[in-house]
């Protein structure tokens, strides 16, 4: 029993010695450094959440700066507008001598216009063509097959690399061609390429 109570007590030392030369001169301060790496970042963390209040106060300052601009640019847009569509053209008829409204310039802009939108929808018959990357060609001034099919392909990637990114990988190499039969009316080589294209 003596010799087991012995033990015990050799067992003690030896962990306490332990204790106090190898672990605690190793490990004891690594709580410490921990703790201030933890309060230099709560101190980052407070320097960014502050920092974030301050942008978010200049975004919302030059938000209200731009809505009062925007509104007076629209006033002005509205308003000449409307003082253009108040004067309208007035001839005086040769015949009766009564004044005549000339819609003729009018007339022409709606059938412009009309023209275009109908144009939009004939180009999205082209393999690859939908309505957003169809009003973008026509705002570029692709208003006939005719103008496409005289189109580079670089030239049709870069008008529809406006549309987004999303538009970047579309093989448009054989839009000229569509568009060329499609100008000359010819419906039966056009479904024949489509086919091919399909495949």
């Amino acid at each position: 029993m003596g010799l087991f109570v012995l033990g015990i007590l050799f067992g003690w030392l030896v962990e306490w010695l332990f204790y106090n030369f190898y672990w605690k001169p190793n490990h004891g301060n690594s709580s410490s450094s921990s703790d201030g790496e933890v309060m230099g970042l709560k101190q980052q963390l407070a320097e960014k959440s502050t920092e974030i209040v301050t942008l978010k106060s200049k975004i919302s300052a030059a938000v209200t700066d731009v809505k009062p601009n925007l509104k007076k640019s629209t006033v002005k847009k509205a308003t000449a507008d409307a003082a253009v569509k108040k004067k309208p053209v007035i001839k005086k008829s040769i015949a009766t001598g009564s004044p005549v409204k000339n819609t003729s310039a009018k007339k022409k802009v709606v059938a412009k216009k009309s023209k275009t939108l109908s144009f939009e929808k004939e180009m999205q018959k082209i393999s690859g063509i939908g309505p957003k990357l169809s009003s973008t060609l026509a705002a570029s001034g692709f208003d006939n097959f005719k103008k496409l099919a005289d189109a580079k392909p670089d030239d049709l990637k870069k008008v529809i690399s406006r549309s987004g990114t999303k538009y970047a990988m579309i093989d448009v190499s054989s839009w000229p061609e569509q568009a060329g039969y499609l100008d000359k009316g010819d419906s039966a080589g056009f479904e024949k390429l489509l086919g091919s294209l399909k495949k």
